[in-house]
């Protein structure tokens, strides 16, 4: 029929594909979007919703979610319904959104530092990964909260600890949830700047090193843990 058009969606380009290309047929290649396409491509579609995803937040996304463009639509929009009337969404948003069950194992994970508790930490690990987190992510959830734990123990110094004006900046500036505020308290005065310097520092040493050698990403994990814990 002249005003029919067959459309054949295929996974890959064959042979015979390109063979039949003519003035009448024609093959349209649409890769997936990858790195700072795919973050270009998830703030355009958070101006769609009216918010400004920051590239921080813009990249957590695509670390963890990944290239699927459906899944990362329901997130975005999940994270503008969470933010309300705020235009912007930030890598906290991000983390606190997507990251629930395993930001409360991560808590874990900070505790058995404070506690020195290398099994405990180690058990943790165990929860993570059989959670389906890659291990440069386990890596990038410690560092985000030993960052936070430095904020507010920056904030603490500041307000003192409990004071109102303490709890309000903990809440804006860090979002907070009121349900975790004391045991996040707790967490920031077990930890000393000088500790959370020198953790931070494993933190990026083992990030690298998972990144650039060919040893097992678990054994640099869990050396890091014990490391942490000491």
């Amino acid at each position: 029929s002249p005003y029919a058009s067959l459309v054949l969606v295929c996974s890959s380009i064959e042979s015979w594909i390109k063979k039949e290309e003519n003035d009448k047929a024609i093959t349209i290649e649409c890769k997936k979007l990858q790195n700072r396409q795919l973050q270009s491509w998830i703030v355009a579609r958070g101006r769609s919703y009216k918010k400004k995803i920051t590239d921080a937040a813009s990249k957590v996304l695509v670390e963890d979610t990944g290239n699927d463009l459906n899944l990362l639509d329901n997130q975005i929009l999940k994270l503008a319904t969470y933010v309300g009337d705020n235009e912007t969404i930030n890598e906290d948003d991000v983390v606190e959104i997507i990251f629930d069950v395993k930001k409360r194992s991560v808590f874990e994970l900070t505790d058995a530092m404070a506690d020195k508790d290398i099994v405990k930490a180690l058990r943790t690990l165990d929860k993570l990964i059989t959670l389906g987190e890659e291990l440069t992510k386990i890596i990038f959830l410690l560092a985000w909260q030993l960052k936070r734990i430095w904020t507010a123990k920056r904030i603490v110094t500041d307000y003192g600890t409990g004071s109102q004006e303490t709890i309000t900046r903990l809440q804006t500036e860090l979002k907070v949830n009121h349900y975790y505020m004391q045991k996040f308290l707790r967490q920031v005065e077990r930890f000393t700047e000088n500790d959370l310097q020198t953790k931070y520092g494993f933190l990026t040493e083992a990030d690298v090193k998972i990144k650039t050698s060919s040893i097992d990403p678990r054994i640099v994990v869990e050396c890091l843990l014990i490391k942490l814990c000491k």
